[in-house]
């Protein structure tokens, strides 16, 4: 047996540095090394030496498989936070959480801290080291992505190459301590080895969001594999009817989402050919250095130009989106949040249901072509990431998600040159707006925030600031 192992596992955006060793004063059973772990090439676990020289921390890493192996389950199939908040990242959950409890009664209150400390301590590895501090290292899935927050630092990267690089942590863990006679090693590898088969029962109950009574009131006597079309055995495993449940998990009912689910099952696989070359053209002009607004503008004003159309006329969505073999269908969800949902898949779809019951914003003219839109920014953009099954507008997908397809919709229903343009045409502020809106087919509010949020608006007298900002004061130019 080697005394000392050295590994080097990862990328630029996620990588740890492992020297496991052993002495007299070290048992191999403790798995005791240096460990540096960094993200974005910036060290996050590390210590540092009397000239502030960034080192490796030093302790027993026993601790740190024991996590993995407890908590694998969530690590790799967990997405949904525990509470109703919609944070930008993992790293600001507490804080959106916090604004949530304002005003909320104690009990309410200590019942979600509960809930959200629980989920921490399934998703942050730090909070597996018993004995020593180290900064947060929050792991949480979304899609094909991963964040991966500590305190100052956050990446968004892939999830097969985090799982991998976790992994390879593991079985390097493992592997040092599995010939030690100590009982609490022993614990750990076996742990750690039979942490797939732990995974295996709790598939549906994370891929899902629903609780056991509740999947068996939709299944109503169908194998879970049968009704979600689905391959518990492959726990990386994903698909359309998994993902629309887990994004609208506790915003319908069950009744609606069983009707959800039964209009996704009805429309037929359709390849789309023609969509997917236009994503792989507008992805050439997007970068992971943009803020999820500018890459929707960006992504919109791609699309326009793809398509050749007249940036002084509108654009029709839902004839996109026929071109594109992309179903539209109605759905009748009255009085519910969900405004649309869409779906692609190697089973069904790509389809989009658009809500258009009592209450929905797509039952009228202008929510329904900024849905529409607001759907071409997922299909373009987010099948191969973030979403790569389902998208719920109103339900739980992430936020940055949702800000970058609501800068599209807007920019791609109305280009800002455009507006500006239209408020140097005409003289009077209120008289451009209702002419965008009546030219475009958007509503007056878009037309505001798009000319708020445009190089004209510091040209503008106070007074016509004003009737901007009072127009649009529910938004803000990250959230358009």
């Amino acid at each position: 047996m080697d005394k000392e192992i050295r590994q080097t596992i990862g990328n630029q955006d996620f990588q740890i540095s492992l020297k496991l060793f052993s002495d007299e004063d070290h048992p191999r059973s403790m798995a005791w090394g240096e460990m540096l772990v960094s993200l974005n090439n910036e060290p996050v676990w590390c210590s540092e030496s009397e000239n502030a020289e960034e080192l490796p921390v030093v302790w027993a890493w026993i601790e740190l498989l024991e996590f993995l192996g407890d908590k694998w389950p969530w690590l790799i199939m967990e997405e949904r936070y525990p509470v109703p908040i919609n944070p930008f990242h993992p790293g600001t959950m507490r804080y959106e959480a916090e604004k949530r409890w304002e005003g909320m009664g104690e009990e309410s209150y200590l019942e979600e801290d509960e809930r959200l400390f629980r989920f921490e301590s399934r998703h942050d590895l730090a909070m597996g080291m018993k004995g020593i501090f180290l900064p947060s290292l929050f792991v949480l899935r979304q899609g094909k992505r991963v964040w991966i927050c500590s305190d100052n630092v956050r990446v968004l990267t892939g999830f097969q190459e985090t799982v991998d690089v976790l992994t390879s942590l593991g079985e390097c863990l493992a592997g040092f301590i599995k010939y030690s006679q100590s009982p609490r090693s022993e614990r750990a590898v076996q742990r750690w080895r039979t942490r797939e088969q732990r995974a295996r029962d709790h598939f549906w109950e994370l891929r899902t969001s629903m609780s056991r009574d509740l999947r068996f009131s939709l299944e109503q006597g169908q194998s879970p594999q049968e009704f979600w079309e689905a391959d518990p055995e492959n726990l990386t495993f994903d698909n359309e009817l998994l993902a629309a449940a887990r994004l609208s998990a506790g915003v319908v009912s069950l009744e609606q989402q069983k009707l959800i689910l039964e209009q996704i099952r009805e429309v037929p696989f359709q390849k789309v050919q023609q969509l997917d070359q236009v994503a792989d053209m507008v992805a050439t002009e997007l970068h992971a250095g943009m803020r999820p607004y500018e890459q929707g503008y960006t992504a919109a004003r791609a699309l326009r130009r793809i398509l050749k159309l007249d940036p002084e006329k509108s654009a029709d969505p839902e004839q996109i989106l026929s071109r594109w073999g992309v179903a539209v269908r109605a759905i009748y969800l009255d009085h519910c949040p969900l405004d649309a949902v869409a779906a692609w898949g190697l089973g069904h779809g790509p389809a989009v249901l658009l809500n258009v019951g009592q209450g929905a914003r797509p039952a009228h003219e202008h929510g329904r072509r900024s849905t529409l839109a607001h759907e071409i920014c997922h299909l373009l953009v987010d099948r191969t990431g973030a979403l790569p099954f389902a998208e719920v507008l109103g339900g739980h997908t992430a936020l940055y998600v949702e800000q970058r397809a609501r800068a599209f919709a807007a920019e791609f229903l109305l280009p800002e040159e455009t507006g500006v343009q239209y408020i140097r045409r005409y003289a009077g502020l209120q008289e451009a707006l209702e002419k965008m809106s009546k030219d475009f087919a958007v509503s007056i509010e878009l037309a505001a925030l798009q000319i708020k949020n445009s190089r004209l608006f510091s040209e503008l007298s106070e007074e016509e600031q004003l009737i901007l900002s009072r127009s649009t004061e529910n938004h803000t130019a990250s959230n358009l």
